[in-house]
Order: C-alpha cells, then structure tokens, then sequence
C-alpha cells in the first residue's frame, strides 16, 4: 500500500473571522475530487514563529497567511528575493520537497483577472497607492505589461541617469514559477503567470531612485523593504515597463497626461483604475474620456462607482471590479500554485457569494 501524506493546507492569521479561503479551498478541491484538508488557525503574532516551525515539522502542504502576518511570514518561510523585500510580505507559500517558495498572490491575480475582461497589451492603466498590494501589482506587470502605467500616490522619484542593477532573479522568485491557466468554467478567468519586477517615482522612465524628505523611518521601511532594496527594485523595474510616476497633488499633470494617452491617435483599447480609489479620481477618468472606442475598468467598493460609469462613460464598455471578485481571483491564483492544476472561477465565485450570505 502507498505511504501517502494527504497535503494539509493551514490558513494562519491572528484573527480568522471572515477569511474565506477555507471554505473556497475544500468547495475546489471537493469539485476537483482531491484529497486535500484544508484547517484555520488563530496564532498571535508573538507566536507565528513557532507556530510556522510546527507547520513544517508536520509537513503541511501549503500556507496561507492572513494580513496580520504576511510581513512576518516574509522573514519565515523561504530567503527572500529583493523583489520580495520589495513589496513587503508574503500571502502564499508552497512546500515542494524539502523546499518552501512563497509569493504574493494579489499583483498576479489581479493582472490576470483584469487581462481575461480587456485587452491588456493594449490597456492604460493608473495605479494609486504605495501599498504591498500595488507593489505586487507593479512587479506583475512586468511578466504580463499593459500598454502604459502610471503611479501616483507614492512619494518615490527617479533620476534618469542610472543603469539598473544586472543582477537576476533567484531561482526561488515568484517570477521562475508558471501557473497553470484558470479553468473558467464558462467564462474567461484569471490566474497565469506568476510575477516579475516593475515600479518608479516622479515623472520619468528609467533610472535611479531618489527619496523625498524622508531619512530613515520611511514608507519603503514600513513595507519592510529598506531603502537600499526599495532603490535597487525601482532601478530594475523602472527599465523594463512603460512606466510614469506622478508626485502626490499634481492632479493636473495626471489629466495632460491621461488625456494625452486617450488621445485619438493613441487610441488604446482600454483604460484601468487600481489600487486605491479617492473619491475624485472617477471624476478625473470620466473627464478625460475618448471620443474613440475604449473600454474603462476601475477596482472599487464605492457605492454608486458603477452607475455613476454606465452614465456617464460613453466610450465604450464600462466594468466594475469589485472587492468580491479580487477575493476570488486571489483563491483562483493560490489555488492553481498550490494544487498545479487550474481553478474553477465559477466555483470559487458561487462559494465566495454563499460565504458572504453567512
């Protein structure tokens, strides 16, 4: 008789209350008819390290690490990639062999599920925020570009006098693991490659990185990236995307520049919000709108969001990404690493809408 371990997928976190991951998980792989367990765990901070040793003395399978921890878990799990440092935590890790690779799940899932709902090579797409989600977002879209980016809300700059660093990714980086294809039941779906490098600051497109007015206890320290990691990455990845960087309060500078890109001789098929949405920014994409067709996708909760395009975008297809569908598309992500075989969407998404009735 074969001595098999049934993989054990633990969902750590100090406080569990309303993570879905669980109940998403054993609804795929009972449709999947795998033999997978799937448990939640509340560990206080304090405790994560020992609680992590114990994870791997019991050979589980797969992690899950839940907002509180995914910083600590970076210190964890597997030697971290600059890329890793980069943006700041870690939500996802995989046991294979005797080894552990990890990975933020919400760059790649959200690349994936905006590229299955629009032609992505030739969308523009406007990042707000400096947060580990919109670095993983960043680092995403170098592995899968759109047509052009522009970041604001960060207060990094760039000079563009500088060579990137040459040094390549290690072999355990998200970027050195493909993902299977989601299976999207009937519609499109999201979860392909893993990541890659991306990011910048100011209003340039390749070079080095300056830091505005802040010494030591810095944005890029709290992401737990120190400044030297922070500057190597942007160098890197600044290189390799079409990339804008838009210093915070120059709302003016953001619509030339949007306008410019929406012009009728670009004529790109599509324009993205991510990141961090403030209340004025839909006013500023409905106001830069095209004459030409292009389709408008924005990532919010905020009531009225989608009304409010259906009105007034008249350029084309309007679409809402919601809060729900990040969720799902983050499971799809992790679940095709973990089990190496595509995600159900329709699946995931019938689960996640039960949970919430809850």
């Amino acid at each position: 008789m074969e001595n098999r371990i049934q993989p054990i997928l633990c969902c750590v976190g100090a406080e569990v209350a309303g993570e879905p991951t669980q109940f998403l998980m054993e609804r795929a792989v009972i449709a999947a008819h795998l033999d997978w367990h799937v448990i939640t765990v509340e560990v206080s901070a304090e405790q994560l390290e020992t609680a992590w040793h114990g994870m791997q003395v019991m050979r589980f399978k797969a992690v899950r690490f839940f907002r509180e921890h995914q910083s600590a878990a970076l210190h964890l799990v597997a030697p971290a990639t600059r890329h890793d440092l980069f943006t700041g935590g870690v939500t996802s890790a995989l046991r294979v062999g005797s080894q552990w690779t990890m990975w933020h799940n919400s760059g790649p899932a959200l690349v994936d599920l905006l590229a299955s709902r629009l032609t992505w090579s030739d969308t523009i797409c406007w990042l707000h925020g400096d947060s580990p989600r919109s670095r993983s977002f960043l680092l995403a879209c170098c592995a899968r570009p759109p047509r052009e980016i522009i970041w604001t809300g960060t207060k990094h700059k760039v000079d563009s006098q500088s060579t990137p660093p040459s040094d390549s990714l290690p072999p355990h980086s998200n970027a050195s693991h493909p993902v299977p294809t989601a299976a999207s039941g009937a519609a499109s779906s999201p979860t392909s490659n893993a990541t890659s490098n991306a990011a910048s600051s100011t209003a340039t497109s390749a070079g080095e990185v300056a830091q505005e007015g802040h010494p030591h206890a810095t944005e890029s320290t709290k992401l737990d990236g120190t400044l030297d990691v922070v500057q190597a990455t942007l160098q890197e990845l600044v290189s390799q995307l079409p990339l804008k960087i838009v210093a915070a309060g120059h709302d003016s500078e953001l619509s030339e520049w949007l306008t410019c890109k929406l012009s009728d001789g670009a004529h790109p098929a599509g324009l993205v919000h991510a990141g961090e949405m403030e209340a004025r920014h839909l006013d500023i994409l409905l106001a830069c709108q095209p004459t030409m067709p292009c389709a408008l996708a924005v990532v919010t909760g905020a009531p009225g969001a989608r009304r409010k395009m259906s009105d007034q975008w008249r350029s084309g297809e309007s679409l809402v990404i919601s809060p729900a569908d990040l969720v799902v598309a983050e499971e799809a992500y992790d679940q095709a690493r973990w089990i190496g075989r595509p995600a159900n969407i329709e699946i995931l998404r019938e689960a996640y809408d039960e949970y919430a009735d809850f």
